[in-house]
């Protein structure tokens, strides 16, 4: 076993190494990398966060962990997400000796290695490997549980289905399922189980439950989004596949157009509310669409066919050994064989029948995980990430299913055989029948994948390049344009980032992003009025488009309508505590009106959320230098320049804050330090006379202050 695995993982680094120029698969579409991002900030120490977790959060700590120790690498996550995906091949080992005996153990064991859609998953900064191993250690603890009535085994099966609840919400319907089972088990201490397992799900929620209220003033158990993603997969013109919310598109933020439709600000859970209540009056208003729709999405779920999210797996495993073992092989009229799964599942529930018709009661708990599991997933929508967790236990019921067969041919039983190889053959078609016909293609797709990682390097040629492939590809492609109008400005070609712009709205009228680049756009070409119009179209598209705010904002501040400024910066803090510039301009605007100690609260929150930031230490250090407090202004000046040891104007105030303090050494390094960075900065000259004439130096002083005079007379 131990050289299988070790191929195994080998398999793995192979394929990280072929794939290491593609583009990793991000979720949302609209933020490439998400995990990554939010790992990177637990990572520098935002641990706490700032927001109620919209997503559930273990992953993202999980990969902040690995960043913490590893630093920010891409290498170490694929490598560690192997390492679990070879724990979660032993646990399937583990799990099937337990059921079906050693022989059905390797089988299965074998079956999940030719299972390379784990291998891909492994590549991409998501969670189907974590949750892979969460949900099989789950399982096999619980049945441990089960065999020796064991609380510190039901305590510890609890807290592990408390963690995988955090990777995953809906896996709190297995967990109802299995807590009832215990309790139901152990009948004459019915109530034991089920609250011995309750206390251990609770140790790993509740903190999740109460940091969400601390930070938001928000009852959210996990994350809010549930009631979003149940509208995506049951609205009148859902598909049950895609993430689209009809007439808005796959990139959304679903507590802003929940209060845009509401015209209330809302909390993350009564967004949440709100669209659970819509989806259930549309299914009311259209009750068979919906059981059509539910049908689909369950002939969707078994079939074999990997259904992307926002990545083909067929794409992007090309160029890759995968390409040989994740495929599509047909089509024979609408028949197509799915590789792996089109197999593995067919061979898990013909396997899953078997083993109901032969009572074989210890296959019960993962019987009951993959209908239950299957059906939270169902209910929502349905694609390959998220079945990807379930493949081990079609395995472990797929070997059991082979074995059978190959006993009843040993013993001859004939018609046994008969029947088991029809109901695998008529579950194999429903399993490699061509449900969907959509193409879900996408070269236009990798491309835009390929033009984000790129974009996100900061590789602004080959992004373009990418961008320019995906309008080729699709010339409607949402964001293409948007995107290519943003690096032509990064470029400093305006009329071009312009011209790509109006193009995104003509086909996407309804992106906010849009307006807001174009009223940057306005605003530098002195174009005040259509800035601000601009930016207003974008806050009305999306009430929580922070950029969209601040930026307004900052125009209001630097054309003296500080009053709105003000009102915009603090209408942010109702939905987002985590803008570093919203409290950057609350400080600057509470300063202008006299306010030290409420700018200087909105100083410390701007520094906490972006401690490298010199300016903030800067801005900072004026309050205190104002209002007399040298040495904390001197101590924020040390801060500026230690992090920007070429901050002229740090310099500069540095050595003032020495001379007014009398310490007449410090204060003539800080000033020569800021004249040899900036020789033309009149200031530091000026400052540098009255230090001379402060030491008794009147020669030198009168040198600098001749200097200044000079400076001064020839600047525009």
């Amino acid at each position: 076993m131990t050289l299988i695995l070790v191929l195994y993982f080998s398999a793995h680094l192979i394929y990280f190494f072929q794939s290491s120029k593609k583009p990793f698969y991000s979720y949302p579409l609209g933020d490439p990398l998400y995990f990554d991002r939010y790992a990177s900030q637990i990572a520098k120490g935002n641990f706490f966060g700032n927001e109620v977790f919209h997503k559930a959060p273990l992953y993202q700590y999980f990969l902040g962990a690995i960043y913490a120790v590893f630093g920010h690498n891409y290498t170490a996550p694929r490598v560690i997400q192997a390492l679990l995906n070879v724990l979660s091949l032993i646990l399937v080992f583990l799990t099937s000796k337990k059921i079906f005996g050693k022989a059905a153990a390797w089988t299965a064991f074998l079956l999940c290695i030719t299972s390379s859609v784990a291998v891909y998953y492994a590549g991409e900064l998501l969670m189907p490997s974590l949750l892979t191993f969460l949900m099989l250690i789950s399982v096999f603890v619980f049945m441990k549980a089960m065999e020796k009535k064991s609380k510190s085994m039901y305590f510890l099966s609890g807290f592990l289905f408390g963690l995988t609840s955090i990777t995953r919400p809906n896996f709190l319907v297995p967990v109802l399922v299995f807590t009832v089972t215990a309790a139901l088990v152990q009948k004459k201490k019915f109530l034991t189980p089920a609250a011995v397992i309750l206390s251990g799900i609770l140790l790993a929620v509740v903190p999740v439950t109460l940091r969400n209220f601390l930070v938001g003033n928000d009852f959210v158990p996990i994350s809010s989004q549930g009631g979003v993603i149940f509208y995506i997969g049951n609205n009148i013109g859902s598909d049950g596949m895609t993430a689209v919310i009809p007439g808005i598109g796959d990139d959304w933020d679903d507590i802003a157009l929940a209060e845009r439709e509401t015209g209330k600000n809302l909390k993350p859970s009564e967004a949440s509310n709100f669209w659970f209540k819509k989806t259930l009056n549309e299914i009311r208003q259209h009750p068979f669409s919906f059981t059509a729709l539910l049908t689909k999405k369950t002939l969707y779920f078994f079939n074999g066919l990997e259904i992307p999210n926002n990545q083909n797996i067929y794409l992007a495993t090309r160029g890759t050994f995968l390409s040989a073992v994740v495929k599509r092989i047909g089509p024979v009229k609408n028949f197509m064989l799915y590789i792996p799964s089109g197999v593995i599942i067919p061979m898990g529930l013909s396997g899953l029948v078997l083993a109901a018709i032969k009572k074989r009661k210890k296959a019960l708990v993962p019987a009951m995980l993959i209908i239950s599991y299957s059906a939270s997933i169902i209910v929502y929508f349905v694609f390959s990430r998220l079945r990807a967790p379930l493949l081990p236990f079609f395995a472990i019921f797929g070997s059991f299913f082979a074995l059978s067969v190959a006993q009843y041919v040993l013993k001859k039983k004939f018609l046994a055989v008969s029947l088991s190889f029809a109901l695998f053959l008529l579950l194999s078609a429903f399993s490699n029948y061509r449900f969907i016909k959509k193409n879900f293609s996408s070269e236009a797709m990798l491309h835009f994948n390929l033009a984000l990682k790129s974009l996100n390097e900061s590789d602004y040629e080959n992004a373009f390049g990418e961008f320019t492939a995906c309008l080729m590809a699709e010339p409607g492609y949402p964001r293409a344009n948007l995107n290519l109008g943003l690096i032509s400005y990064k470029k400093g070609d305006f009329s071009s980032a312009m011209a790509y712009y109006e193009r995104e709205i003509r086909l996407n009228p309804n992106e906010a992003r849009t307006y807001n680049n174009i009223a940057v756009l306005y605003s530098i070409t002195g174009k005040d009025s259509l800035a601000v119009e601009n930016w207003k179209k974008a806050i009305l598209l999306n009430p929580r488009f922070t950029e969209a705010r601040v930026n307004l904002g900052v125009k209001y501040e630097n054309t003296g309508f500080t009053d709105s400024a003000l009102s915009l910066y603090s209408s942010v803090l109702s939905y987002d505590r985590s803008s570093e510039p919203v409290y950057s301009g609350l400080a600057r605007i509470y300063h202008r009106k006299g306010l030290i100690r409420e700018s200087a609260e909105n100083y410390e929150k701007a520094i906490s959320l972006n401690p490298q930031n010199h300016e903030l230490y800067f801005n900072y250090a004026l309050i205190w230098a104002q209002s007399g407090k040298l040495d904390t202004a001197t101590a924020l000046l040390e801060k500026a320049v230690e992090i920007e040891p070429g901050f002229t104007a740090a310099h500069h105030n540095l050595g003032l804050c020495h001379l007014y303090s009398g310490n007449h050494e410090k204060a003539l390094l800080s000033l020569k330090k800021a004249v040899y960075i900036d020789y033309s900065f009149p200031g530091a000259h000026l400052a540098l006379a009255a230090l001379y004439e402060a030491m008794g130096e009147t020669e030198k002083a009168a040198q600098e202050k001749a200097i200044a005079d000079s400076l001064y007379e020839s600047s525009p």
